[in-house]
């Protein structure tokens, strides 16, 4: 018996590790979107010494730019590097909701289905919205979970040492999930409902979470504290972060008609249709199948349908119904199609005979979603141009790929890698370019520092301390005057900043700003997406005409 499970736990190993990679390798190919740009560019900036929040902008609490910032210190400073982490956070994930179903339901297959489904569901998502705050957060939520449930089998062997860790444990990962996403802090409830049903006497064990996750908060503040940030840290997320939220204005619709939005959309968006309808599938068969359950499955499948809803509420409180926001939903889904299939499939007595039968056509299942789906294009074409990409080199692969295919588009990778390669050749390491924009990969990957802690302008959209910000960006400007300056020429972002006015048409708003830069820089280059200027020299000032 031993033998044989040791022999499933390889195998369920082999086949989520396979799966993730079948899936999850042409993602090495894709280069940032705004959102990574943004994060990555606060991570460089604390891995050199500045602190966060202070010394850059960082709108979401810490774990994401401590995520990129793990991603440059471990894989280098590339736009690959946070590709190659997710693909390991992703493997992780599945691997947990595996071990979630095998400690409740016993069934190798039916492991294997939900660890295996997760990385399929995930990547059918494209450059832009893969590696986000939303997907992330999956792994603190599926680790907090198991641990749980951990916690409950070992005070049922009266091991009461390994109960309390794996429960203290459970709540410092909660924790976790309160620095990426404030909502997901949410996950605590459907751990606290799980535990009161399955130990209905011993509710003074919730104290164990409780220091858990108290310990987490109190760490990282503690963190922020020690680094110099808290106060920076305090003032972004209580003041500007409300006021960046209410950027956006306008008719807001209700709670029905947001929860019908985002099932629509679910249905609608081909990044989402399989997930959709696995999660219809598995709710029919497990409504169906409900009543043979034993208790403490019914109790870890109502663990799974409240973190699910705690997606649904994350996706809903957001209200942009961006792809990346359904991605707190997709662990849930996965591990109700695991549970479903081996309600459905592997109890009946025929099936259990045929034991290679459920694991021939996962198999197969695999192989023709890998045929049939695929992020904009097809896994095949994914996968030729990940081969051009080893062979040609990356920076050729983006601006041969990531060109806008629209007319009216206000982001362009392969534009930002164009430009980054010109502006290497003229300017130093310790050269200043300053981005009137709001897309600070350029920094990121020319490598060149900004000159503030404004490394987009959203800032400048608000009437949060508008007038102190300018003083302060002026006053940096004089302290540290970049070699070049990017104005964005096609940045307009509506959904975000509720006007169709881009970096430049904003910039006359500004005359001491736009006074600075006429008098202290001359026009350098001008492409699609970005007018650039080159700082005049010493000489080249005092030989120009007075005005």
């Amino acid at each position: 018996m031993a033998q044989e499970k040791r022999r499933w736990n390889l195998a369920t190993l082999l086949g989520v590790g396979f799966t993730t990679l079948l899936f999850g390798l042409p993602s090495l190919a894709f280069p940032f979107g705004r959102d990574q740009g943004n994060y990555a560019y606060a991570a460089w900036v604390w891995l050199d010494g500045g602190a966060m929040y202070r010394d850059v902008f960082a709108l979401k609490p810490p774990m994401t730019p401590l995520t990129h910032a793990l991603a440059i210190q471990w894989f280098g400073h590339s736009m690959v590097s946070i590709r190659i982490l997710d693909l390991f956070i992703t493997l992780a994930i599945g691997l947990m909701l595996a071990s979630i179903v095998w400690k409740l339901w016993q069934d190798h297959r039916a492991a294997l289905l939900a660890g295996a489904l997760y990385p399929i569901l995930y990547y059918q998502s494209d450059y832009w919205h893969t590696s986000q705050t939303d997907s992330w957060n999956t792994w603190p939520c599926a680790l907090a979970m198991l641990l749980a449930i951990l916690a409950h089998e070992a005070w049922q062997q009266n091991k009461s040492a390994r109960g309390a860790l794996c429960f203290a444990a459970s709540g410092f990962f909660v924790g976790v999930t309160f620095f990426y996403k404030y909502t997901f802090v949410l996950m605590a409830l459907p751990i606290v409902v799980y535990w009161l049903l399955v130990e209905t006497r011993q509710w003074k064990r919730l104290i164990w979470p409780i220091l858990g996750g108290l310990l987490c908060i109190g760490s990282m503040f503690g963190w922020l504290w020690w680094s110099g940030a808290l106060p920076a840290f305090w003032e972004v997320q209580s003041e500007f972060l409300p006021s960046y939220v209410l950027l956006k204005k306008g008719t807001t619709p209700g709670l029905f008609e947001k929860l019908g939005l985002t099932f629509k959309l679910m249905y609608l968006r081909p990044p989402h249709q399989l997930a959709f309808w696995c999660l219809v599938g598995a709710s029919l068969v497990l409504l169906w199948r409900l009543r043979t359950m034993e208790r403490l499955q019914k109790y870890t499948l109502l663990l799974v349908i409240m973190w699910l809803g705690l997606g649904v509420f994350n996706i809903v409180s957001q209200g942009k119904f961006l792809i990346y926001h359904y991605h707190g939903i997709l662990a849930p889904i996965a591990l109700l199609a695991g549970i479903s299939l081996h309600a459905l499939l592997w109890n009946e007595k025929l099936l259990q005979r045929a034991r290679w039968l459920p694991t021939t056509v996962l198999v197969t299942l695999c192989l023709v979603l890998f045929l049939m789906t695929g992020p904009r294009r097809s896994y095949g074409t994914l996968y030729k141009e990940l081969w051009s990409a080893f062979n040609q080199g990356w920076e050729k692969h983006w601006t041969q790929h990531y060109v806008c295919p629209r007319q009216f588009c206000d982001y362009e990778a392969a534009e930002i890698v164009r430009l980054a390669k010109k502006l290497r050749k003229v300017t130093r390491p310790n050269d200043r370019v300053f981005l009137w924009g709001y897309d600070p990969t350029l920094n990121f990957i020319v490598p060149r520092k900004t000159v503030s802690r404004f490394l987009y302008n959203y800032t400048f959209h608000l009437n949060y301390k508008k007038e102190e910000s300018t003083q302060e960006l002026l006053r940096a400007l004089r302290r540290h005057p970049p070699q070049i300056v990017v104005i964005g020429t096609r940045d307009a972002v509506p959904h975000i900043t509720n006007d169709f006015k881009t970096s430049a048409q904003i910039l006359p708003s500004y005359p001491r700003l736009l006074r600075y830069f006429k008098q202290e820089y001359h026009p350098y280059h001008r492409s699609k997406y970005y007018f650039v200027l080159q700082r005049k020299t010493q000489r080249s000032r005092s030989t120009a005409p007075k005005r």
